[in-house]
């Protein structure tokens, strides 16, 4: 039995080995690339440096404008994620409080959110967001539109790990004489904490990694976020630059890679809160 379970052990530890060198893959690809001039890259993709090279990344800083566009990304993933986040906390704690039926169907209607794609709101968000309301351009109203995309999700997490808090909180709040707003702030709020984690990671990774949108709503080169400027690398009619794309994919991943590595223990723990208590 002992050498049963010896050899599964020792199965599961090469297993897990080799996933996480091919989860890391694209990582030493980046950073080896990105090292290379234009003609080793298109040479071998996958072969170790011969002339190593820095001088991919101070032309990259330079012609993406690095520190504006990296404030506009920034600010866009961290304005999105806190309206998400106190918004989407806010009605998924009220709709699991209430437990009615107006409630149940408010719920189902706002989940309802995660199953139509993309691509079927796309045309009419994009004219009334550009035709109608003129709002190209604009970070700020770009954030709200970030959130209405991932108020579903929010919600959605946030309901299930409301559930976890005991009611008894909300009444010993009513009988000190706290409002409802000083319940939720106060008490409620800092008890949700994992599931705020887990929808800072989701909102900011999908913000920071987000093309299509971008692509939608900024044209303006003052405003342009990261992945904007990558797109910028790569040419439609004209060649692309590898060696310039590349090192732009590996200077915009490692802030996002540091965030999630930091919060990404929570993220497990927002997402199967409530599952174990109807």
């Amino acid at each position: 039995m002992k050498v049963r379970q010896r050899l599964l052990q020792a199965v599961t530890i090469v297993f897990l080995g080799l996933l996480g060198l091919f989860v890391l893959s694209p990582i030493y690809f980046l950073v080896i690339n990105s090292l290379k001039p234009f003609s080793e890259i298109v040479t071998s993709f996958t072969a170790l440096p011969k002339n190593l090279t820095f001088d991919n990344y101070p032309m990259v800083w330079e012609r993406m404008h690095y520190e504006i566009t990296f404030l506009n990304t920034a600010y866009l993933a961290l304005g999105s994620a806190v309206v998400t986040i106190i918004f989407g906390a806010m009605a998924g704690y009220r709709l699991q409080r209430s437990n009615n039926r107006l409630s149940r169907f408010l719920l189902l209607f706002i989940i309802c959110g995660l199953i139509i794609p993309f691509q079927v709101i796309m045309v009419p968000m994009t004219q009334m967001m550009t035709q109608i309301l003129q709002l190209n351009n604009n970070l700020h109203a770009l954030i709200f539109l970030y959130a209405g995309l991932y108020m579903p999700t929010s919600v959605f997490i946030f309901h299930g790990f409301s559930k976890t808090i005991p009611r008894e909180l909300d009444e010993v709040a009513m009988i000190d004489g706290s409002g409802p707003f000083r319940t939720f702030f106060q008490i409620i709020l800092p008890l949700l904490a994992p599931a705020i984690s887990t929808m800072a990671v989701f909102t900011v990774v999908w913000t920071w990694n987000d093309l299509l949108v971008a692509m939608l709503m900024i044209d303006d080169q003052a405003y342009m976020t990261l992945t904007r400027r990558q797109a910028a690398f790569i040419g439609y009619y004209s060649g692309s630059e590898w060696d310039f794309f590349v090192t732009s994919l590996f200077m915009s991943s490692l802030p996002i890679m540091i965030f999630y590595a930091c919060l990404q223990k929570y993220v497990q723990k927002g997402l199967v809160s409530g599952a174990v208590k109807g």
